[in-house]
């Protein structure tokens, strides 16, 4: 990116939040760059559920999901409050069927996509740090350049770096972690994610293209064992599950884990002068919802319509239902997450189910 380069709006961030508030923007003429950074998401696999697409194609039209790189969704299925596994079937679903996404895939889809339609986007490069300079925002880049922009976009993930140098203070309602695996050479018969309850946790199952499946354990970080010990702990733990163990028999085990923040946070403010926050810097799901990459799409092309108001003088009335909204959501899911929470009751001293049963 040359030096000193200024746009309208810069995103801080090119996941799927960052990617549609980007997408929205350049559709209505504002200039607006995008700054990937060049990472990946954390999880190798993750599913949208049916009726997600009536959230993505407005945006990016229909190429992401048709992208042969992700398998249709036919179902869930779960063992939860019993050993008993029930299956919810999206064949009588009047949204339709959900997919498992190749999200390295998926996530460049949306970027080539916002592309198109105008943004412009600079890749291999971070934003350091943000500072306003006049009316507008300065922002220093990890390549030793900088850019001045009007409205400022953290669409960074979990660590929300900039809205925090901003003084937006993070909030954890729990600190969920997932120890995640993927396996190869597995049956693809099974286009269903599973998920099964345990002592200390849960267990999450989804295919991916290519007879892999990826595997996670999401339990408390304090309920971990010794880092030395949690592949062999994750092993052993695998092979006790009644069923999410069955989905990857005779299938080649990794030869690593990946760990990864899984817990629902957000920030004590969404916005400020010139800035506001998207996707996970917002708000961050328990993956259990699966919910995140939805409605980080539905927010963030939302988000659009409030920057178009600020970048034309207009008042905060966006903003304000914006916001609402968004913490509405939040409500929803942790009320929907004790009730879940409540259905199990099979282990009463189990610290891990006991700090969910309390709202």
């Amino acid at each position: 990116m040359p030096s000193a380069r200024h746009v309208d709006v810069l995103v801080a961030g090119a996941g799927p939040a960052g990617c549609a508030v980007a997408a929205n923007l350049a559709r209505s003429g504002v200039g607006v760059t995008l700054i990937h950074g060049g990472g990946g998401p954390g999880w190798p696999g993750e599913s949208l559920p049916p009726g997600a697409d009536r959230i993505l194609t407005p945006i990016f039209g229909e190429h992401p999901l048709a992208n042969p790189r992700h398998r249709v969704a036919y179902g869930n299925r779960s063992a939860w409050g019993s050993a008993e596994l029930v299956s919810t079937d999206f064949l009588f679903n009047p949204l339709g069927t959900g997919w498992h996404l190749d999200r390295a895939v998926f996530d460049a889809d949306l970027r080539a996509c916002a592309c198109e339609l105008g943004a412009q986007i600079a890749e291999g490069t971070r934003v350091l740090d943000a500072q306003r300079d006049g009316k507008d925002w300065r922002a220093t880049l990890d390549d030793g350049s900088s850019t001045t922009c009007r409205v400022l976009v953290d669409a960074s993930g979990r660590g929300a770096t900039l809205a925090r140098q901003q003084g937006a203070r993070r909030i954890h309602l729990d600190r969920q972690v997932a120890l995640v695996g993927e396996f190869f050479n597995v049956d693809e018969a099974d286009s269903t994610t599973l998920v099964e309850s345990v002592e200390n946790g849960w267990w999450y199952g989804s295919p991916l293209p290519g007879g892999r499946r990826v595997i996670a354990f999401l339990t408390d970080g304090d309920l971990l064992p010794a880092a030395s010990m949690r592949g062999e702990r994750w092993r052993a733990d695998l092979r006790q599950t009644v069923h999410v163990s069955a989905t990857v028999a005779g299938g080649e085990w990794p030869a690593k884990l990946v760990s990864s923040p899984a817990g629902t946070c957000h920030l004590d403010r969404l916005s400020g002068f010139g800035w506001l926050a998207v996707g996970d810097a917002a708000i961050a799901w328990d993956p259990l919802s699966s919910q995140g990459i939805a409605t980080a799409i539905l927010m963030g092309g939302r988000a659009a319509d409030v920057i178009g108001d600020w970048l034309q003088g207009r008042g905060n009335e966006s903003l304000q239902a914006w916001e609402s909204d968004y913490l509405e959501l939040l409500r929803g899911h942790r009320q929907e997450h004790r009730d879940l929470a409540l259905t199990e009751r099979r282990w009463p001293n189990s610290p891990f189910w006991k700090r969910r049963q309390v709202l």
